[in-house]
């Protein structure tokens, strides 16, 4: 069948070419979409805060507790890593910066923008995960 519609020089629907493929005895290869790339090395030796905020992600006021977390985001030329900072509060990002490499820089320099963005607040929780960043 799929001969046939080459001789013949048609353009056919998705649902169309799956039942031609199977009609001929062939079996799609499928690639994997996404690729899991790892953010979080929670294996080292450095120190391992208290967990102050012992899952109550609900404060009463701004700038009581702010959240991090490192993400990847593939483009054509590799993937970039975005360290976000969010007032949990409010649930806004208030700082965020991306880099080609997963660095300890990277997460101060978004910390320091959400510092300098909400006027250098004081005495606030910051809640990531154990990674070593």
């Amino acid at each position: 069948m799929v001969q046939e519609l080459k001789n013949r020089n048609h353009i056919v629907g998705r649902n169309c070419v799956r039942r031609m493929i199977k009609e001929d005895g062939m079996v799609a290869k499928r690639t994997p979409r996404f690729r899991r790339v790892a953010t979080t090395n929670s294996d080292h030796d450095h120190p391992i805060a208290e967990n102050l905020v012992n899952r109550e992600f609900s404060p009463v006021a701004p700038n009581m507790v702010w959240s991090c977390d490192i993400t990847y985001i593939r483009t054509l030329r590799g993937f970039v890593y975005l360290t976000a900072v969010m007032d949990l509060y409010s649930r806004r990002i208030i700082g965020w910066h991306a880099a080609e490499h997963m660095t300890q820089r990277q997460t101060i320099v978004a910390l320091w923008k959400a510092w300098k963005i909400r006027d250098m607040p004081t005495g606030m929780i910051i809640h990531s995960d154990r990674g070593v960043q």
